[in-house]
């Protein structure tokens, strides 16, 4: 399972006057695999590869807002769909234990997605209020490739530690009625595995 969530604030222009912007993002991710005895097509290569399903839930939201108006847009993804891992990885000899990866992840999730906007104008008279929202069920394909080092402790061969870069993208989280939302994060991992 993974967990995400970030927090960004900035500043723009509304209606001609200076805004503070903030934007969140939150993902929450979960797996339910199987995993495939391990395949070693040659000395140093070992590959394995996992299928199952996923679930999905991916929201965020932007605030725009000064003296003369305030604008709020959010956007929600939740889901579930097929979902496949395949990964390599080279031993390195010299080194027992150490490995080096690369892997490929791959889901279509198919799910709801929800959009809600609302604005407010400060006038003299008063504040003019307006809200909308929509509605639609797609599919959002999601890519993943991960690439870094491994290593497997010969005292504790069921644990596996793992360092590496990540690159991964999320298209149509919004696309509804001309909206759109694409997510993609790159960056370091580290992380620790146990096998039972």
């Amino acid at each position: 399972s993974d967990v995400c969530s970030s927090d960004l604030n900035g500043n723009g222009s509304l209606y001609g006057l200076d805004s503070s912007i903030k934007t969140r993002l939150n993902l929450q991710q979960g797996d339910f695999d199987y995993i495939a005895p391990l395949f070693r097509p040659s000395r140093h290569w070992d590959v394995h590869y996992r299928v199952g399903g996923r679930i999905l839930n991916v929201y965020s939201d932007s605030t725009q807002s000064n003296a003369l108006a305030y604008q709020h847009s959010s956007n929600n993804m939740f889901g579930g769909g097929p979902h496949a891992y395949i990964e390599g990885s080279r031993r390195v000899e010299r080194i027992p234990g150490l490995a080096a990866f690369f892997g490929l992840d791959g889901a279509v999730i198919v799910g709801n997605i929800n959009q809600n906007f609302n604005a407010t104008e400060y006038l003299p008279q008063g504040q003019v209020m307006g809200s909308s929202s929509q509605f639609k069920v797609m599919s959002v394909p999601q890519l993943v490739f991960q690439t870094g080092l491994s290593f497997t402790p010969k005292r504790a061969p069921f644990t596996k530690y793992s360092i590496g870069y990540q690159l991964e993208q999320i298209w149509d989280l919004g696309q509804v009625n001309g909206s759109s939302v694409t997510l993609g994060d790159m960056g370091v991992f580290f992380r620790g595995q146990i096998d039972f």
